[in-house]
């Protein structure tokens, strides 16, 4: 299983749990940053925040940027442990994913998040 690393209080605790569950179910789990092109604990390194954007730039110069993951072909199905995933953190189970942007958008089933966002 892959997830997006989110450095916010509530998504820590959230992650903290999903790792736990993982783990006894034997799930490989990996994480990523996504939002940003440098992980945000990289950032903390730069020190103070600088006082200008050339200051900033010169200090994020010296990191090196990943490179993208290649397009994958296909995504592999759904772990065995999603469903026991899905439970113990109180959220609604798909009845299946989305294969195409027509069922995404004409889902039959309600946002469960209070968030406004691309997902919404």
């Amino acid at each position: 299983m892959a997830f997006e690393i989110d450095t916010e209080p509530y998504a820590r605790e959230r992650d903290s749990k999903i790792e736990d569950i993982l783990k006894e179910t034997g799930t490989t789990l990996h994480k990523y940053s996504g939002h940003t092109l440098l992980d945000v604990g990289d950032l903390e390194q730069i020190g103070k925040l600088a006082s200008n954007y050339n200051a900033f730039v010169n200090a994020l110069s010296k990191f090196k940027i990943p490179k993208p993951f290649e397009t994958p072909d296909k995504l592999p199905g759904t772990p065995e442990s999603h469903e026991k995933l899905m439970n113990e953190l109180g959220l609604k189970i798909f009845p299946k994913i989305p294969s195409n942007l027509d069922e995404l958008l004409n889902r039959p089933y309600k946002v469960t998040t209070p968030f406004k966002g691309g997902e919404t």
